[in-house]
C-alpha cells in the first residue's frame, strides 16, 4: 500500500542542515499495524506526515497503491489523502459547543452525506469505541480518554483505508492509554490500516510490527 523509496524529508527552507527524514526505506501492506518508535526529536511525526500525505518527501519515491505521490499538484495529493487517510495529530479539533453526535457527523457534513448515512456511521462508530453514554454530551465536560475516543471516532468515521495516530496516548496516564489502545485495537479488526507514534515502548510493542527511529534515520 505505502512504499518508501529512498525517502528525505527537509523540515524548511530547504536547507540542508534541516533534514529530519534521510534515506527511509519502507512498505507498509494492506491491513497492517505498525508503530513507528523512537525518543523525542527522531523523525516520528515527519514520517507520520509523509506516510499520511500531508507532506510530500524532498527527494526520493513515495508511492500510496502504486501512485507516486511527490509529483502529484497539491489539489490531487489532497484528494487522495482526504479518501484513504484519517488522521489523529496533537490538535484535537473538536468543537466544544457541539455534542459528541455532532462532531461525529461533522466529517460526514463536509462529505454531503446525507442524514440516512450518518446515523449509521455514527452508530458504527459510537458502538465500536464504546461511545454511548457520552453521546449527547458537549465535548468540553469530557474526561481526557473520552476526548481522545471522540478524536479517534472523528478520524475513522468515514471508514479510512489508514489510519495515522501521532503519539495519541501521550496526554493519558497508562491506564487511559491501555484503554486508548484496546480501541485501536478494535479499528484495526476492522481491516483498518494502523500505523502510530510513540515514545513508549510498551505501547509500541502492541503493534504487529515496529520501526524505530533515530536522528531521522531507521535502525530498526
Amino acid at each position: 500500500m505505502i512504499v518508501a523509496k529512498n525517502v528525505s524529508f527537509i523540515q524548511s527552507n530547504n536547507r540542508p542542515d534541516n533534514i529530519v527524514l534521510d534515506n527511509i526505506n519502507l512498505n507498509i501492506g494492506n491491513g497492517a499495524y505498525v508503530s513507528v518508535f523512537g525518543p523525542e526529536g527522531s523523525g516520528k511525526s515527519s514520517l507520520l506526515l509523509l506516510l499520511g500525505l500531508f507532506e510530500k518527501p524532498a527527494s526520493g519515491e513515495l508511492y500510496f497503491d502504486g501512485t507516486e505521490v511527490s509529483q502529484l499538484s497539491v489539489r490531487r495529493l489532497e484528494a487522495l489523502r482526504r479518501k484513504n487517510v484519517g488522521y489523529i495529530g496533537h490538535n484535537y479539533s473538536l468543537l466544544d459547543s457541539y455534542s459528541v453526535r455532532e462532531n461525529l457527523e461533522l466529517p460526514l457534513v463536509y462529505q454531503r452525506r446525507s442524514s440516512a448515512e450518518r446515523k449509521v456511521m455514527v452508530d458504527r462508530v459510537v458502538d465500536m469505541l464504546k461511545l454511548g453514554n457520552i453521546i449527547k454530551m458537549k465535548t468540553g465536560g469530557l474526561s481526557m480518554l473520552h476526548v481522545q475516543l471522540l478524536t479517534l471516532g472523528r478520524a475513522i468515521v468515514a471508514s479510512p483505508r489508514v489510519l495515522i495516530a501521532d503519539e495519541p496516548t501521550g496526554m493519558l496516564n497508562s491506564r487511559y492509554a491501555g484503554d486508548f489502545m484496546d480501541a485501536l485495537d478494535a479499528v484495526y479488526d476492522t481491516g483498518t490500516t494502523i500505523i502510530h507514534a510513540t515514545s513508549s515502548l510498551a505501547l509500541a510493542d502492541k503493534a504487529l510490527r515496529k520501526i524505530e527511529l533515530f536522528d531521522g534515520h531507521l535502525i530498526g
